[in-house]
């Protein structure tokens, strides 16, 4: 694997335009661009009023790639990154994956959940046509969708599907088929508006741009057992760009700024397993 394939992914991070304060600072710092007005986390630490989904994709990522390439035992390591011919190719399929393990808060369900964001998203042309208690987990549109770009990507539909489940499942439950049944999923609850359609589109190509992937159709199938190592890779990450003890913010967006989080968070909580990768990441 490129030792300085980490680094050089720092210059090519997207970046908001200030740190939003309020909502209508933060309709401002987005610019326009429909994909950094939606919210990731309500309540960051600081005084910003959120944290953008796109940045919280990458702080996830980012803690992913730790594991992938340090913390974990290097032949589970060896397992998940087989699933591409090249190592590199699949370390960068797998952290597009895991960044998009919260596809399902690009929806008007998740969105709505905080007061500010309705009137403020609804003023940025994005529609609401569904009430709170309609709304469906995160979780289960995510998988929806995630399974949906996939297949655009050129997965095939059981891969597609078996890739989505696992990222999606990181609050410990698995989303069923059902995601895929228009009764128990109504297009409203993920947001079938040109604007919603346009800021899920824009987020997952800026992913797809940072990290650079591959083609799926050189993807390999995973066994059920690296699917499940896949979901709780993704879990821990999600759960480890959360803590209070290192939290792994973005607000500045820039990637390597967030890999020097996840190094230092990592740093605060553990000593590591072996002496640091000798490259630099997020220096």
């Amino acid at each position: 694997m490129n030792r300085n394939l980490l680094e050089s992914w720092g210059s090519h991070s997207p970046r908001p335009a200030v740190a939003a304060v309020d909502a209508a600072s933060w309709v401002q710092a987005a610019g326009g661009r429909p994909e950094w007005i939606l919210w990731g986390k309500a309540q960051p630490e600081g005084d910003v009023v959120a944290h953008p989904l796109l940045c919280h994709c990458l702080d996830v990522a980012a803690v992913a790639a730790l594991f992938l390439t340090d913390r974990l035992p290097r032949s589970l390591r060896a397992r998940l990154l087989g699933v591409h011919p090249d190592p590199e190719q699949a370390l960068r399929w797998l952290l597009f994956l895991v960044a998009l393990h919260d596809l399902g808060k690009a929806t008007p369900a998740f969105q709505m959940k905080v007061p500010w964001a309705l009137p403020a998203l609804t003023t940025a042309g994005f529609q609401f046509r569904l009430t709170a208690r309609e709304g469906r987990h995160h979780s289960e549109t995510g998988m929806y969708l995630l399974t949906s770009v996939l297949e655009d990507r050129g997965a095939a539909e059981e891969l597609a599907a078996d890739l989505a489940r696992s990222v999606t499942a990181h609050h410990g439950l698995f989303p069923t088929d059902d995601c895929f049944d228009p009764s128990q999923l109504h297009p409203k609850q993920w947001g079938d508006t040109d604007r919603w359609g346009e800021a899920r589109q824009r987020l997952v190509d800026a992913l797809g741009d940072f990290f650079q992937v591959p083609e799926p159709t050189r993807i390999e199938p995973l066994t059920r057992g690296d699917l499940m190592t896949l979901a709780g890779l993704t879990s821990v990450a999600d759960s480890r760009g959360l803590s209070s003890r290192g939290r792994l913010r973005a607000s500045s967006a820039c990637a390597t700024r967030t890999a020097s989080r996840a190094r230092a968070a990592f740093w605060a909580s553990s000593r590591p397993r072996s002496a640091w990768p000798p490259w630099s990441w997020g220096s």
